[in-house]
């Protein structure tokens, strides 16, 4: 595991004393910080470090978790990998597509679930 440049208290041993929902649950925060700046028209930088922030969590839930949910959870990143890569212009088109996978990340499992 690479080391953490935006959660430097994180490391796999403490994440992985977190549930697995508190996981995702983290994880969508940091996707909806990406959605609230979209729709604040927050630049570029500011939507980016979202999404940075994200790939640390994602990095560290897929490193601890089973093979079915590694699956999902490479897919969405790779998702938001395509985002962090697109200009200003397509990433705001894409702002259904982010509430989508949103809502994905929280129905992989029962109790975050609930929160949809």
């Amino acid at each position: 595991m690479y080391q953490l440049q935006l959660h430097k208290t994180l490391n796999q041993e403490k994440w992985s004393l977190f549930s697995t929902d508190r996981q995702l649950l983290m994880i969508a925060n940091e996707i909806n910080r990406l959605s609230n700046g979209l729709r604040a028209g927050q630049p570029l930088t500011e939507l980016h470090s979202c999404i940075e922030r994200a790939f640390e969590l994602f990095d560290l839930t897929i490193g601890i978790q089973q093979a079915s949910l590694q699956r999902e959870l490479l897919r969405l990143r790779e998702f938001f990998a395509e985002l962090y890569l697109a200009d200003e212009t397509q990433l705001k088109q894409a702002s259904d597509s982010i509430e989508l996978a949103f809502r994905t990340l929280l129905f992989m499992h029962p109790t975050s679930a609930l929160l949809v």
